[in-house]
């Protein structure tokens, strides 16, 4: 009589895996996030960090450049990336038309000056920041005085306070997705954080699927009232709001990391549990449970041997479920504040930054939000197939 079983039993999960195209895609995409995240900021990217202060956001592979003091000025060497060094070009043409502008070109020197913003001008906005040649400085000044209010005694200090010299040079950084408003280096700083977010995801559904698998194992297998007891206290949990329990759990206890792997993975166990419950209480009735009664084996020996082994295949495909699951709840709790904290970085705390300037730096979001969707799709999508490999029914 043929075999009448959808997947054929003696191929291993790896084999049917490998004969999967969906799920060979998935696991190919977050492997290389996973190895990215570890291996390129060893091999030579920026220390993610590491501040530059006078540089502050850039755009993705804008052009830097340095800002070498003269021997006559006191103040340190600057960067700053081509954008604002235009527009402080365009504050100097508007303020001396007449006068001769700089342009960005190697050694060309140039006169940095910056007048503190509380000063306001008689039309009530404050003296924009300039880029002007040396020789228009004293211009410039007989210009400003004539639209503030005191002249330049309204100013804190003599004129001179208020300008640097420097030259400028083309820098050879480049930051593939720009900085963030420190100078930090936005590519290294994301690789880093998705560390922590996939060691959380990871060390916590670990922790959640362990709890899981011998909580359900012992309610299927004991039954009775004290299966009946176990299950009433899964379902009472159920009924909490998860997120405010691990929130509590956070501000109760003093924040580290391990209480994050554990706060995350005591409130992921309860789909496990049931999920394995289930499967014990098919297994057990089944002859070689039987068989193992006959030989003398131990109640524990027989659970931890022979049924929850079997237990596996759907607990599998729940915990490539999971991981998503964590990510995203601790990109939350990050985003809330509660997860990582600084200097610290991880997914969670990159979108938090990037969404709260998503107008002024749209970069700082878009590159941390790719990368994590990719990755919550490629686990997603590895647990969909995963599901279809290990159970042919569910996909009727």
């Amino acid at each position: 009589m043929k075999n009448s079983t959808p997947a054929n039993p003696e191929i291993g999960i790896g084999r049917r895996i490998l004969r999967h195209p969906p799920a060979v895609l998935s696991l190919t995409v977050f492997i290389l996030i996973t190895l990215s995240c570890w291996l390129i900021p060893a091999l030579g990217t920026h220390d993610p960090n590491e501040t530059r202060l006078s540089l502050g956001a850039t755009a993705p592979l804008a052009p830097i450049y340095e800002l070498i003091p003269t021997s006559k000025s006191s103040v340190e060497e600057r960067l700053i990336d081509q954008s604002r060094a235009t527009r402080l070009i365009e504050n100097g043409r508007s303020s001396l038309p007449d006068e001769t502008a700089v342009s960005l070109q190697a050694g060309e020197p140039l006169a940095w000056i910056e007048v503190p913003p509380i000063i306001r001008t008689d039309e009530g906005g404050p003296v924009r920041p300039v880029w002007i040649h040396p020789s228009s400085v004293d211009p410039f000044f007989a210009q400003l005085a004539s639209r503030l209010p005191d002249g330049l005694a309204s100013l804190p200090g003599p004129p001179d306070q208020f300008v640097s010299s420097f030259t400028l040079q083309p820098s050879p950084l480049r930051f593939l997705v720009g900085t963030d408003e420190l100078g930090r280096d936005l590519f290294a700083r994301t690789l880093v954080g998705g560390r922590l977010s996939i060691a959380v995801g990871i060390a916590a559904t670990l922790v959640s699927v362990t709890i899981g698998i011998f909580y359900g194992g012992i309610a299927g297998y004991v039954g009775g009232k004290v299966d009946s007891l176990m299950m009433r206290c899964v379902d009472i949990l159920y009924a909490l709001p998860f997120l405010i329990f691990v929130i509590l759990l956070m501000v109760v206890f003093p924040k580290s990391l391990l209480l994050l792997f554990l706060a995350i993975g005591a409130v992921e166990w309860l789909t496990t549990a049931r999920i394995v419950r289930g499967e014990v209480l098919s297994l057990k009735k089944l002859p070689f449970v039987d068989a193992a009664r006959c030989l003398g084996l131990s109640h524990g020996k027989i659970l931890c041997r022979h049924i929850l082994p079997n237990t596996l295949p759907p607990v599998i495909v729940y915990a490539t479920l999971t991981v998503p699951t964590v990510i995203l709840l601790e990109s939350v709790l990050s985003f809330l504040g509660l997860g990582v904290q600084p200097p610290n970085s991880s997914w969670g705390v990159l979108l938090n930054e990037g969404a709260e300037r998503m107008q002024t730096y749209p970069w700082m979001l878009i590159f941390p939000a790719i990368l994590f969707a990719l990755t919550l799709l490629s686990l997603n999508f590895l647990g969909d197939s995963l599901r279809d490999l290990l159970d042919p029914k569910s996909r009727h």
